[in-house]
């Protein structure tokens, strides 16, 4: 009994696992909707930064007395709907650039240019893979914290 008890416990774990995965990278190209372009900013700087280390580029939230921007766009701004702004800021010092040069890399690899339309699988791989290792790294913890049952 104890082992059957085992045996489901564990093949529990691993399709938890498994709907993790897959929920994690089925049409990572397409969701969320509403926010798809964050990623691609921080590629942009991670770009940039691969290109010149002193003088990162790419999107800012920051805009009001930013002597850094070297370039502002509110398209569409009185519809909500589709307002889209883009402030581009040089040097960008919004976050750490450990991430952006992460997120970068397999854009970097495949021969995409700073400020380049970049595909959003391209830019979101380094998130699923990172989301694997997190669900297997749980599990490893898990594993060591409540022993195999």
């Amino acid at each position: 009994m104890r082992r059957l008890r085992t045996i489901i416990t564990l093949s529990l774990v691993w399709f938890l696992v498994f709907l993790g995965v897959f929920l994690r990278s089925y049409k990572a190209d397409v969701y969320p909707v509403d926010n798809n372009d964050d990623g691609l900013f921080y590629a942009w700087a991670g770009l940039s930064l691969y290109d010149n280390p002193l003088a990162p580029a790419s999107h800012s939230i920051f805009d009001k007395d930013n002597p850094a921007l070297i370039w502002r766009s509110q398209f569409m701004d009185y519809q909500p709907l589709d307002r889209f702004g883009l402030k581009l800021t040089q040097p960008w010092l919004d976050h750490p650039p450990l991430a952006a040069l992460i997120i970068a890399l397999p854009a970097k690899l495949l021969g995409y240019q700073a400020f380049e339309l970049i595909p959003q699988i391209i830019v979101r791989y380094p998130a699923i893979i990172a989301s694997i290792f997190t669900l297997l790294l749980t599990f490893l913890l898990a594993k060591k914290l409540f022993g195999p049952s």
